[in-house]
């Protein structure tokens, strides 16, 4: 494979930049239809046009990121089974009966994304029904998100793969399971944040009929829910940090060089730089057009460093593991040798 870098190569940095789009897709899939059944409900309720139209432009954008979610999830599936088949067959085998369910439940999110898009008369007179179908695939994308997880932690559990066939609920219960479903969570809400700033933003176009006091009461809600979810996930993340210890952060270090603390810089960096943007609109009172451009960037940043660390990481893990198998090997050889 062709070489990118000295200890780089071009499988991996795919398979990262692949698993960045699911990522980003996911979390846009999560929390896109939840802040559209909210500006449906309380738009109707308070007799706000603009919010329900701000809603519709959001459930578009949930329409839209159906072929990111199928196109990324397709094509990172498609790379890892040619790059570790030995790894994921069997998991995957075992995990079989589960398929039609995952599947069952893909197509029934996207139904209702499109539903909550369509312009049925039936629909669109009675906002309610639109919004609790798009609560609906909030509620439905929450569910997949926490089964992706479960089959993620399943993956590097070999013990529990005979127990999926009978009872796949085992793998909600590890776990890795459960922090990644809670790590997704907090992410879709710091994306849907930087979405309903993007939506805000809008308003401040002077060809726009939306007032600008609209505009500026986007804004503060995305910039406050993207502050709760950047704040919540970096006490998670110092939280796993701190329970992993001081000698896995050094062996960690120390198996992933300069890659694994050039993104961790940058993690560090891009989600500084994140709660600033959000704490400046705030204190704005949501009266800053640009900073819904500058949070998504810099979001995409955080994803991009957030993906070379856990490249850095498992790269660190792998070299641990054969660094122990090749110290057993060499013990048992003197062993053998007595």
């Amino acid at each position: 494979m062709t070489a990118l870098m000295v200890g780089v190569n071009a499988g991996a940095v795919a398979e990262v930049l692949l698993g960045v789009l699911l990522s980003v897709s996911a979390w846009l899939g999560l929390s896109l239809p939840f802040a559209a059944a909210h500006l449906e409900f309380w738009g109707a309720r308070r007799g706000r046009p603009e919010d329900r139209e701000t809603g519709r432009i959001l459930a578009g954008a949930a329409v839209c990121n159906l072929i990111g979610i199928a196109a990324s999830a397709a094509g990172l599936l498609a790379l890892n089974l040619a790059r570790h088949p030995e790894a994921l067959l069997p998991p995957l085998i075992w995990m079989a009966p589960v398929w039609f369910w995952a599947w069952l439940g893909g197509a029934g999110y996207a139904g209702l994304v499109l539903l909550v898009q369509s312009e049925a008369g039936w629909l669109a007179r009675r906002p309610g029904l639109r919004a609790a179908c798009a609560a609906a695939a909030g509620g439905l994308a929450l569910f997949l998100a926490a089964a992706w997880g479960a089959g993620a932690a399943a993956i590097e559990n070999p013990s529990v793969w005979p127990l999926l066939p009978e009872s796949p609920w085992a793998a909600f219960g590890l776990r890795g399971a459960v922090l990644f479903a809670v790590h997704h969570a907090l992410s879709a809400g710091a994306a849907g944040g930087v979405a309903v700033m993007l939506a805000g933003r809008r308003a401040f176009r002077w060809e726009s009929a939306v007032p600008l006091s609209s505009g500026a009461r986007f804004i503060r809600l995305g910039a406050g829910c993207l502050l709760a979810a950047a704040v919540l996930q970096t006490a998670l993340a110092a939280g796993w940090v701190i329970d992993k210890g001081p000698g896995w952060i050094q062996l960690s270090f120390y198996g992933g060089g300069r890659p694994l603390m050039a993104a961790v810089a940058a993690l560090a960096a891009g989600v500084i730089f994140l709660l600033e943007v959000a704490v400046s609109a705030l204190r704005r009172q949501g009266n800053a057009p640009r900073a819904g451009v500058t949070a998504a960037a810099l979001l995409l940043l955080v994803a991009l460093a957030l993906g070379g660390v856990r490249a850095g990481l498992e790269a660190a893990a792998a070299q641990r593991a054969a660094q122990a198998a090749q110290t057993k090997d060499g013990a048992a050889g003197r062993e053998a040798s007595r």
